[in-house]
C-alpha cells in the first residue's frame, strides 16, 4: 500500500504540489502576524494565491 507521499509518481508534479502547499502555509504565516489587512493585501501575494488555488484545483480535481 502507498502512502500519500508516494501516490504522486511524477517527480516534477510532486515538487510543484509541495511548493503551493509549502506557499499556502508560508501566507498562513504572514496571515497571522499581520497587525492589519494592508500587509497582506499586496496584488503580488493575491494573484499568487489565485494561482495556487487554479494549480491544485487542476492537479488534485
Amino acid at each position: 500500500m502507498k502512502t500519500k507521499k508516494n501516490l504522486i509518481e511524477d517527480p516534477k508534479k510532486q515538487h510543484d504540489i509541495l511548493a503551493a502547499l509549502r506557499f499556502l502555509e508560508n501566507l498562513k504565516t504572514e496571515i497571522s502576524i499581520a497587525t492589519n489587512i494592508e500587509d497582506i493585501n499586496d496584488p503580488a501575494i493575491l494573484n499568487k494565491l489565485n494561482e495556487v488555488i487554479l494549480f491544485l484545483k487542476k492537479e488534485l480535481l
